[in-house]
């Protein structure tokens, strides 16, 4: 009699995570889980930068990390798209969106629907995941991220009823300027 096949079991190198439900909507790709190695590599760059572990909401799952990592080293990226990059990663949320005032190509403002946080408390937290990758890979200093934060909230209490422009304007900036800025 001839013994059972063993089975498969995947490798660190078989497991891949989707860039579309974690990072960037429309970036139909499936990259490499980084190792459970590398992931407490990263945490412990993180603690050496930063003088403690991050909060528990504000840091990025493992799956978020290597999305992260496939952008800044294969796409020379550093782009998250708050509709997907959310806390607590590995709960598989549906995208956020909200609905709010844009201005159409007539200069008139319209009721229009957004993929994304709904205000600044709800993108504060996506964008602590975001602070936490960019420190844990040592792409920027810390007070800059701060600084940022602080002026997308100082935009968000000037203009209250307008955080779709905001949102937008933050998107433009992060996804367009960020080498710059």
């Amino acid at each position: 009699a001839q013994a059972p096949p063993t089975p498969v079991l995947p490798t660190v190198a078989d497991e891949t995570v989707d860039i579309d439900t974690l990072i960037q909507q429309g970036t139909k790709k499936e990259v490499p889980l980084i190792s459970i190695a590398e992931y407490h590599r990263l945490q412990s760059v993180y603690f050496k930068r930063q003088g403690r572990d991050p909060p528990i909401a504000h840091r990025p799952t493992r799956e978020q990390m290597s999305a992260f990592k496939y952008l800044i080293e294969k796409k020379d990226d550093t782009y998250v798209d708050m509709a997907v990059w959310l806390p607590h990663g590995d709960r598989n949320q549906a995208r956020k969106k909200f609905n709010g005032m844009m201005f159409n190509a007539k200069g008139e403002l319209v009721l229009t629907e957004f993929f994304g946080p709904a205000n600044y408390d709800e993108w504060l937290e996506s964008f602590m995941l975001f602070r936490v990758a960019c420190i844990s890979f040592e792409l920027v200093e810390p007070e800059t991220l701060d600084e940022y934060a602080r002026m997308i909230h100082r935009a968000s209490i000037k203009y209250p009823d307008a955080w779709a422009i905001v949102y937008q304007c933050d998107t433009r900036t992060r996804r367009e300027h960020t080498g710059r800025v």
